[in-house]
């Protein structure tokens, strides 16, 4: 059975930052890009950034499926989207990867996922992923796969990343207006917090020895404290290339919502969403996470009066923000 690591968390709360600082080590398969395998395998899934219906796709439909999204995704680089974490253009070898993954004619779903993840590997570096490798893999909607997940690799282990969610929903915010520069509409972040969040504390309860909690702050703050626990967790020796994020060895210069290019890990935008945040963003994370916050050691924040149109809000988002705010829960 293939070893596997899955990183648990959701858009813009350091997923890709912790994903990076394994990419160095040459004894793992840190996947260079979020697979989305149960959006192909046509799961249904709940994380509403990501969200789809259920659909019956088959063995070779999920092939196809994957061929069509690494030939999308090869065809990306970071100036057509500076919110992306990939800079992988033209990096795959597409003919490699679809020849490997029509070769096989495994059916169960394990074994589908795990030669996926083979057929990247193979179309990267064109060798065979050696057994004993342990493959990393995130994927912005894993969270609520975790059961699932263990189910299949039973040997599978998970690191779910949080980040302080008045913080997390203040990225959030620039990353869906990203496209219009417009104050957006906020129930596909808010639910998607509320999603991640909420499946944290199941998946802790039902996984225990395998599954490890990582506050992105203490990530930025103290690296190799945090990656040394975490390798500890892995069974794996730490190495001080565990500290500089990259990407397939090339310096990796991270995903920010602010378009700064990093050369490390630093902590030196940590607290600028406090300059940021609104006043309704405030009183919804009070709403959806209350008592939470307090459990993973986040100041709690007062709400304030949310009556004030927030800058570059049209009315209409106006009123359905606050509409929002009332029904959140």
């Amino acid at each position: 059975m293939q070893n596997m690591l899955f990183i648990i968390g959701m858009h813009k709360s350091g997923s890709s930052l912790l994903r990076s600082l394994f990419d160095s080590n040459s004894n793992l398969f840190t996947i260079p890009i979020e697979t989305h395998f149960a959006k192909l395998l046509g799961y249904w899934i709940s994380y509403n950034l990501r969200g789809q219906k259920y659909k019956k796709v088959s063995s070779e439909r999920f092939k196809e499926n994957c061929i069509e999204y690494v030939k999308e995704v090869n065809m990306l680089d970071k100036k057509s989207f500076n919110y992306t974490d990939n800079n992988l253009h033209q990096n795959f070898d597409i003919k490699l990867f679809e020849e490997y993954l029509k070769s096989i004619s495994s059916k169960s779903e394990s074994e589908l996922i795990v030669h996926y993840f083979k057929a990247l590997y193979y179309s990267l570096y064109k060798k065979e992923l050696e057994k004993e490798t342990l493959i990393i893999e995130k994927s912005v909607e894993n969270a609520e796969f975790v059961i699932d997940l263990k189910k299949l690799f039973p040997t599978s282990k998970f690191i779910h990343i949080i980040r302080n969610p008045y913080s997390n929903i203040v990225s959030l915010r620039k990353y869906l207006s990203r496209k219009d520069k417009k104050y957006p509409f906020l129930k596909s972040a808010c639910f998607s917090l509320k999603n991640n969040w909420y499946f944290l504390e199941k998946n802790k309860k039902i996984i225990e020895n395998d599954y490890k909690i990582i506050r992105y702050e203490d990530l930025i703050t103290d690296t190799e404290k945090v990656m040394k626990g975490a390798c500890e967790f892995l069974n794996i020796p730490f190495e001080d290339n565990f500290l500089i994020p990259t990407q397939m060895g090339d310096l990796w210069q991270g995903n920010s919502t602010r378009n700064i290019k990093y050369k490390s890990v630093s902590s030196a935008n940590l607290n600028l969403w406090k300059e940021d945040i609104t006043p309704l963003e405030i009183s919804l994370i009070n709403k959806i996470f209350g008592e939470n916050l307090k459990k993973y050691d986040y100041d709690y924040v007062p709400s304030q009066n949310i009556k004030k149109r927030i800058k570059k809000e049209s009315i209409i988002k106006y009123f359905a923000n606050r509409f929002l705010l009332k029904k959140i829960l």
